[in-house]
């Protein structure tokens, strides 16, 4: 004969109508949600609700479905005591127990005064309308929601990471909704990037499906420049039609280069790219400086794609320009010159006698100079 074992419940989490909060707060007049982080807590509360007293800080648990079954006297416990609210589902509502097998022990209650939303602004949970208003602006803030909105706004306005540690500004946003603080939801620079590197890696599937799709050739653009803190990075975007025929662009990477800057590397860098895109197979045209690596960087390429470098290479017409007009204003060596003049070698005299020598442009300066 089978030894009968208990088993775990397949009852299903209950969701929370708007009968059911309004019948909650009728019992529980002067209590609201709770304010507390819900991201991590014990199991119980997918069958309870979490709620605190407006000025004593206190927290309960109450079971949803007792609130559902209408009963005048719905079980509820202290949150020191949610053992005690895992035997009551296990006993009262057909043996639902902890689903993973373990049981998370409640965290010590704080000590300190407690805030809360109706503290701060001052409002009676004990008068119904208040109570609702209190409810309302707790159920509005998401500290998850808040959060994902900083990071954007820092990485698309190019702030410091280290902007989230300042205290005028998380002044501003307690100020705002007190719920930033209440909640604990300013981060620190550490979240911040991984917040963005697990947006980027989460989104990075969009771009591929988008380029994927494309009706036509992705075309390719590279170069390198050091960031203000010294790094060599290459930018490596790309143009292409969507599957709407409209022109797109987008970043692809912006890998560090902690080699050497030759072809060789810098080919690598772009390669990789490429194959995690996995775009091999509608690569169209490179547009890049006239740089001796990119040239051998391009051979490179053409070498592990398979196509004709030379007829791929599209020379970037504002880089020539650049050159050009340089050349027209400073003479055969204007990076030479640039440095002459422009990091304070001369004495004023001397720097009026360089331009001067540059013959009618230099003129001019000098005549814009004096004359201003």
């Amino acid at each position: 004969m089978a030894t009968l074992h208990p088993t775990k419940s397949t009852t299903p989490v209950p969701e929370r109508t708007e009968e059911d909060n309004q019948r909650l707060f009728q019992l529980y007049k002067g209590w609201t949600l709770t304010e507390r982080d819900g991201q991590v807590r014990q199991w119980v509360y997918q069958f309870g609700y979490d709620i605190q007293h407006a000025q004593k800080g206190e927290r309960r648990w109450v079971c949803c479905l007792c609130i559902k079954q209408k009963r005048p006297r719905p079980k509820s416990y202290a949150i020191k005591g949610l053992q005690n609210a895992e035997g009551h589902l296990y006993t009262d509502h057909n043996g639902i127990m902890d689903p993973t097998g373990k049981r998370q022990k409640p965290t010590k209650a704080s000590e300190k005064a407690h805030q809360s939303i109706a503290t701060i602004l001052q409002l009676n949970p004990k008068e119904p309308k208040e109570q609702d208003l209190i409810n309302t602006l707790i159920k509005r803030f998401d500290k998850t929601v808040f959060q994902q909105k900083l990071v954007n706004w820092i990485v698309n306005s190019n702030q410091s990471f280290s902007i989230v540690n300042d205290q005028d500004l998380r002044d501003i946003f307690n100020y705002l909704n007190p719920s930033v603080e209440i909640t604990k939801a300013n981060i620190t620079d550490v979240t911040v990037r991984a917040i963005a590197e697990r947006e980027f890696t989460n989104n990075m599937e969009r771009v591929k499906d988008a380029l994927r799709k494309s009706p036509g050739q992705i075309h390719i653009q590279y170069d390198g420049w050091k960031s203000g803190n010294r790094h060599a990075l290459y930018g490596i975007t790309c143009v292409f039609r969507d599957s709407n025929n409209r022109p797109q662009k987008c970043v692809l990477g912006l890998p560090e280069l902690r080699e050497r800057h030759t072809g060789e590397n810098i080919a690598g860098q772009i390669i990789e790219i490429i194959r995690e895109y996995e775009i091999s197979d509608k690569l169209g045209y490179f547009t890049l400086d006239n740089a001796g690596n990119n040239k051998t960087s391009m051979g490179e390429l053409g070498l592990e794609f398979g196509f004709d470098w030379e007829k791929r290479w599209v020379r970037c017409v504002g880089h020539v320009v650049n050159i050009v007009v340089k050349q027209m204003l400073y003479g055969k060596n204007p990076d030479a010159f640039e440095k002459e003049v422009f990091e304070g070698l001369h004495t004023a005299a001397k720097e009026h006698e360089v331009w001067r020598r540059r013959g009618s442009v230099g003129k001019w300066h000098n005549f814009a100079v004096v004359g201003g």
